[in-house]
């Protein structure tokens, strides 16, 4: 197997990576995650920033979300915010029982590059995933605010709360910068349609 700084990053989701069956050989070269036939030691991922810390930004593609870690330059996150739409190529590793994305390349990109990725690679991957075995936080939390709003928008301490997740006044912001949600009155928030 050549090095993985040399191998194509191939197009996935994020619940490819999440759901794939994880390779850990004795050099991280070796590391991949089986997707179908394939072997992705480097992914080329399209999502939403959910959440960010210094050396830490957690993605969302709508099929799953899961951190990026930075472990080789310190502006490699710099000008990226929650909200921002990011193209992401990295190496997909797993450490205790955490998996993420080893960040090589992030950039900026246009929002409706997410329609185009979800055309390109299709929902053919994995059949988990596909039938909603997991969903992502910004999916559930939509399903909240839809579950909870019933004309006056629905409260966001109850979103939150409901939410159950420690990243969920995170995925909350990304949502109200996206315009996917919009504070219709102080304290509520109702979706976009």
């Amino acid at each position: 197997m050549e090095p993985a700084d040399r191998q194509t990053a191939l197009k996935l989701r994020i619940a490819d990576i999440l759901h794939g069956e994880y390779h850990q050989e004795e050099d991280w070269a070796g590391h991949y995650v089986a997707v179908g036939e394939m072997r992705a030691a480097r992914a080329n991922v399209i999502g939403i920033v959910v959440g960010k810390e210094e050396t830490i930004v957690t993605i969302d593609d709508g099929s799953g979300a899961m951190p990026l870690r930075n472990f080789s330059r310190a502006d490699l996150f710099q000008g990226i915010d929650v909200g921002d739409t990011i193209l992401v190529i990295g190496r997909p590793r797993e450490y205790g029982g955490e998996r993420y994305l080893a960040a090589d390349i992030v950039k900026r990109a246009d929002r409706r590059w997410l329609e185009v990725r979800r055309q390109e690679i299709g929902e053919q991957r994995l059949p988990a995933a596909r039938q909603g075995a997991e969903t992502s936080p910004a999916e559930q939390m939509m399903g909240i605010i839809r579950r909870l709003d019933k004309g006056e928008g629905a409260d966001v301490s109850s979103v939150i709360r409901e939410a159950g997740s420690p990243h969920a006044e995170l995925v909350m912001q990304g949502l109200l910068k996206s315009g996917d949600i919009f504070q219709n009155r102080p304290g509520r928030v109702k979706i976009l349609e």
